[in-house]
């Protein structure tokens, strides 16, 4: 997995096209102050969930956040994951996170989306992870 977490201030997006992995239908969400992890599910990452959950963790006691946007993003990577399963995956976390307690917001996969971010600029707000 490849993740690039932001600090944002705010944060929205809107779908504009399906491609033929779509999940879900068209949409549109605006959050406030939120970490959002753009992320590439890679093949073999069936194993870093519970990485993954501490990479988390880590962020969110740091920042004092429990407001999490998982975002599907596929530029991070290569090598990525069967999108079927990618999506089982997102799913996963998503259900995981919730169960910690954390609001968690999943962006749908396999759609063009167009989005605004408003990053803070403190020395965590930008981070780039590899699992």
């Amino acid at each position: 997995m490849r993740i690039l977490v932001l600090h944002a201030k705010e944060f929205w997006y809107r779908t504009t096209r399906p491609t033929k992995f779509a999940e879900g239908s068209e949409g549109e969400e605006g959050l406030g102050e939120c970490l959002v992890m753009f992320t590439s599910v890679e093949r073999g990452d069936g194993g870093k969930i519970g990485e993954f959950l501490g990479m988390v963790n880590e962020y969110t006691e740091r920042l004092g956040k429990k407001t999490i946007v998982l975002y599907p993003y596929a530029h991070l990577s290569e090598d990525l994951e069967e999108p079927k399963r990618a999506i089982e995956l997102l799913r996963e976390l998503e259900e995981k996170l919730r169960k910690m307690g954390y609001s968690v917001h999943r962006a749908p996969f396999g759609w063009y989306k167009e989005f605004k971010i408003h990053v803070l600029g403190h020395p965590l707000a930008e981070s780039f992870r590899r699992l």
